[in-house]
């Protein structure tokens, strides 16, 4: 689902910043992250590890709604959605490989071969991932254009197809499945389907669902005395890296990037964790556990705790924030009206009177002028023109009339 959301336009307009915060923030993050719960939170080496590999990760299925919810701007937002599915990728792969690198040191007391194994494994899963993610995704797209799937199953076509690359890339590596299913997600939404949209609306419900569903059952494995336990040093590990980490390492990776103050600002504010982050603590607590590793019983707690403050903390601050570095939009949901003539003028200006800020679009200059004359805003040219190239002024319109 979050592949689906991701186009090379937006990269195109935000690349130096998304390049900077997924290529130089997710190793500072970790990095930090691993000094907080190592001095601040005072857990064992292999659980902070984990905690580093696990909370760079912020889940585009909480980020996404947020966004919508609190109207940010889409360069803002591009720099938030790309740098979430693609740590959220990252991070899980990361945290399985490293999770069999400390049971492999624990079981052997040696630290070259697991290292050598991990560093394999990691190679050999993303590059089949890859070819699963790549492949699968121009293949459905061509079968797609090519009329070879019906309307009414072109749907449940892809999520047919989403469950084979993840259990193929799965079965050679652990999680290797999530780098499958992204890229395949984020080849669809780059080849121009005309379905595309259609096929992102199945996804957000089928993600609500199942999203909903699975926070439920992991949280049903938790013993609420777990919670009652959370000592001083974890609370302070949390609220550094809510305050500390997360600001600090995306400020120095994008320094001198082609970012406003007020874009990096927000950016080192807002990383909510999501579902990838819970299941792969319920993961890392029962391996680490059965292992019987010191700390294995309080990272699924402190986790949980990293999600609910995050969560609930952001999703209050992101719509004030994002208004107060003016970075939402703050008018009225607006309209386009395509097509200039005598009844879409007269729609226009009774629209204008009710407060609702509206626009006609027209390809010709002459249908055109009755509008102009009556000083509503217009736009000469075709309404179907690229995004990245459309004029300012149709940048925040919301509701297409044709």
């Amino acid at each position: 689902e979050g592949g689906l959301g991701l186009n090379f336009s937006e990269l195109r307009r935000s690349g130096q910043g998304i390049r900077r915060l997924v290529g130089l923030g997710i190793p500072l993050s970790a990095g930090l992250t691993f000094i907080a719960a190592s001095y601040v939170g005072g857990f064992t080496w292999e659980v902070s590890i984990l905690m580093a590999s696990m909370l760079l990760i912020t889940g585009p299925t909480v980020i996404q709604p947020l966004l919508r919810q609190a109207k940010v701007g889409m360069r803002v937002a591009a720099f938030l959605k790309w740098e979430g599915v693609l740590n959220d990728a990252i991070g899980a792969v990361l945290t399985v490989l490293v999770l069999e690198f400390i049971l492999s040191t624990v079981a052997t007391a040696d630290l070259t071969a697991p290292l050598i194994d991990t560093l394999v494994d990691l190679a050999r899963g993303t590059a089949i991932a890859a070819a699963l993610g790549l492949g699968a995704g121009f293949l459905a797209a061509m079968l797609m254009r090519a009329d070879r799937v019906p309307e009414f199953l072109k749907a449940p076509f892809v999520v047919t197809v989403v469950v084979c690359i993840y259990t193929g890339a799965h079965l050679s590596q652990h999680e290797s499945g999530l780098i499958a299913v992204a890229l395949f997600g984020i080849t669809l939404a780059n080849r121009d389907l005309p379905e595309i949209e259609d096929l992102r609306r199945f996804n957000d419900s089928l993600t609500v669902l199942l999203v909903s569903g699975l926070f439920v059952i992991i949280a049903a494995t938790l013993d609420p005395k777990a919670f009652s336990d959370v000592d001083w040093r974890e609370i302070l590990f949390l609220a550094a890296l809510v305050l500390v980490v997360r600001p600090v390492a995306t400020t120095i990776a994008t320094m001198r990037s082609d970012m406003n103050w007020r874009e990096r600002l927000f950016v080192g504010l807002i990383a909510p964790r999501g579902i990838v982050v819970a299941a792969l603590a319920t993961l890392v607590g029962s391996r680490l556990g059965q292992a019987g590793l010191e700390g294995a019983d309080r990272v699924l707690p402190v986790v949980f705790g990293a999600i609910i403050l995050t969560v609930s903390l952001q999703g209050f601050l992101i719509g004030p924030l994002a208004r107060a570095l003016g970075l939402a939009s703050t008018t009225r949901p607006s309209l386009v009206i395509v097509g200039s003539n005598p009844w879409t003028v007269a729609l226009a200006q009774t629209l204008r009177r009710l407060g609702t800020p509206v626009l006609i679009t027209d390809h010709s200059a002459d249908a055109l002028q009755a509008a102009e004359a009556d000083d509503l805003s217009i736009h000469h040219g075709h309404i179907l023109a690229p995004t990245e190239d459309a004029p300012e002024e149709l940048k925040d319109l919301e509701y297409p009339l044709a």
